[in-house]
């Protein structure tokens, strides 16, 4: 996956597709783990790709409120 977001910064074409809309949020979910997050780091492309449309406002509209596991947490802490 980084050999193909390294070369438009998409992973189809020059242009933001449905694609890259279905596999942001795969990423986005690899950098709250740990062993995933060392993964992403090694990976220059797709670190760029992903830190570069999490900025996109269409993405940032569609951030999670909240991620699995929240709430639990926040629960046991009450």
């Amino acid at each position: 996956m980084d050999r193909a977001v390294a070369k438009t910064g998409h992973l189809v074409g020059d242009t933001f597709t449905l694609a890259d809309m279905n596999f942001l949020p795969i990423l986005f979910y690899m950098g709250t783990r740990p062993e995933s997050t060392v993964l992403l780091q090694r990976s220059s492309a797709l670190k760029h790709y992903l830190d570069r449309h999490m900025e996109r406002n269409s993405v940032q509209e569609t951030f999670p409120t909240f991620m699995p596991g929240q709430a639990v947490q926040a629960e046991r802490a009450a």
